[in-house]
């Protein structure tokens, strides 16, 4: 285990380096908070030991800048005794336990063992700021709320999470589509905006959902450039649009684009059965609401608009 020890009390940082060291571990000292916040971000860093009072940036800021990018490597806050708002405060930024000083040696151990067994607990499991992954269970949530994802919603999630911090080309999000070489590369700039305080969408979703993911699939088989996914809910209704910067649509498809086994091939160049459409429009009727194609400039946009 490789340990970092943060305390601008030289001798006592020195010494538990020390004591670690010849107790078989690993372990470094900082003697203020931001060369204790650099170092706790190597990786190869498996448990922090954090002085709160530290010179430059305390150690509850140091635990919720490491919280906030991400980084959940455990960290034991050392505190004075009787500062009970400073524990406190320790453990809502993020902190895993603490120690009072003066403490003894064999606790510290004790503590160290404790928290790397919690850690092996949840090891696999991508970790960005308030967002929780775990892949092997296919499972995410946030700030402690389990998120309800589709599958290929959670595939996303992952690449974009174990991408944190970095640039994501459409080729990695390519691959999500399961090797589907149809769909071209420069479609897949997938952004998704809220213009609206959160709201409770009364949708059956084993409609909405094939909705949503045949105008996705629409676009991302047709369209090229930038795919635009917009939700928008507000005063009772739900209107969802996906636009594209591909060539459109003919203009005699636009007035029976939603009928039954209606097709646009003549400038999308990917066949399909005709259905897709139709199913949006369906759902757009059992749910009071309209659903409607049209061309802008460039590419094209359809609206799913419903009551929710």
């Amino acid at each position: 285990m490789h340990c970092l020890v943060v305390d601008d009390e030289t001798r006592l940082t020195d010494l538990v380096v020390r004591y670690l060291t010849e107790s078989g571990h690993t372990a470094e000292g900082r003697y203020d908070g931001p060369s204790g916040l650099a170092a706790a971000r190597d990786p190869r860093v498996d448990g922090v030991l954090l002085d709160v009072m530290l010179p430059g940036l305390d150690g509850i800021e140091v635990c919720r800048t490491l919280r906030e990018e991400g980084i959940d490597v455990p960290v034991i806050l050392l505190t004075a005794r009787g500062a009970i708002s400073e524990r406190v405060a320790g453990l809502d930024a993020g902190a895993d336990d603490y120690m009072v000083k003066p403490f003894a040696m064999e606790e510290l151990l004790a503590r160290l063992r404790a928290i790397s067994r919690r850690r092996s607990d949840t090891v696999g499991r991508l970790r960005v700021g308030d967002l929780v992954l775990d892949p092997e269970q296919q499972r995410a949530w946030r700030a402690d709320t389990e998120l309800d994802l589709s599958r290929r919603e959670f595939a996303v999630l992952r690449v974009l999470m174990e991408n944190a911090g970095r640039v994501v080309s459409r080729l990695q999000l390519l691959e999500v589509w399961d090797g589907e070489t149809d769909l071209r590369s420069n479609a897949i700039d997938v952004h998704v905006s809220k213009e609206c305080d959160p709201a409770t969408v009364d949708v059956d979703p084993r409609w909405l959902e094939p909705a949503v993911g045949t105008l996705l699939d629409n676009a991302l088989r047709h369209g090229t450039g930038t795919i635009l996914l917009r939700a928008v809910s507000r005063g009772g209704r739900l209107r969802l649009s996906v636009s594209d910067e591909g060539p459109g649509f003919p203009p005699d498809f636009l007035t029976h684009a939603f009928d039954r086994f209606t097709r646009a091939e003549s400038s999308r160049t990917t066949p399909g059965t005709g259905l897709g459409l139709a199913l949006v429009a369906a759902v757009a009727a059992s749910h009071e609401g309209t659903a409607r194609a049209e061309n802008t400039s460039p590419g094209a946009v359809v609206t799913l608009d419903i009551t929710c």
